[in-house]
């Protein structure tokens, strides 16, 4: 397999950045071996060289002790922001809005409701598996309805009837 230039141009930077497998870094050394312009390139795409960009240090003593504070004092003007607005509610008489009113349950209620919670989706699924079952029931008593009903309307060969009656024998005198 032969790569042409534009080939051989498009895995150039790669070579450079020794990423091309040993195969395709073989073709393309054929092809540079063979092609003066090819090689030329190369050599041009070789002198240049670009400077990788470094970041400063940083030395930043205390950083996350200013950031703990910052973030703390923002909280505190949050919930003095949040207080406000309930005493200016309070006062106008108005209750805020039922989203934005703070629950403020034991961790018993909590736990109760839970269990209250994961008693009725059992208990649903029960009743679910139970419909389930009684579905299933009445399918397959539809299946031998209908078919006792296509055998009840298929006429058949009749039975034959045997006559029924009481046998008895009587023996006679003197027979034994």
């Amino acid at each position: 397999m032969t790569l042409d230039c534009q080939e051989v141009e498009d895995r150039m930077a790669a070579l450079l950045d020794a990423e091309l497998s040993p195969g395709e870094a073989e073709l393309v050394g054929r092809h540079l071996d063979a092609c003066p312009s090819c090689a030329a390139l190369l050599s041009r795409m070789e002198g240049q060289s670009f400077p990788r960009p470094t970041l400063p240090a940083v030395d930043a003593p205390g950083f996350w002790d200013r950031m703990e504070s910052r973030l703390q004092a923002e909280r505190r003007e949050i919930e003095a922001v949040r207080a406000a607005e309930a005493r200016a509610a309070e006062t106008a008489g108005a209750r805020p809005a039922w989203w934005r009113r703070e629950l403020r349950l034991s961790p018993a209620t909590v736990m109760l409701y839970a269990a209250l919670l994961l008693l009725a989706f059992g208990l649903a699924a029960v009743q679910s598996l139970r419909v389930d079952r009684v579905q299933g029931d009445l399918a397959h008593m539809e299946q031998r309805m209908e078919r006792e009903q296509r055998l009840a309307a298929t006429p058949g060969p009749a039975l034959p009837v045997e006559p029924v009656g009481a046998l008895a024998q009587v023996p006679f005198r003197g027979s034994l």
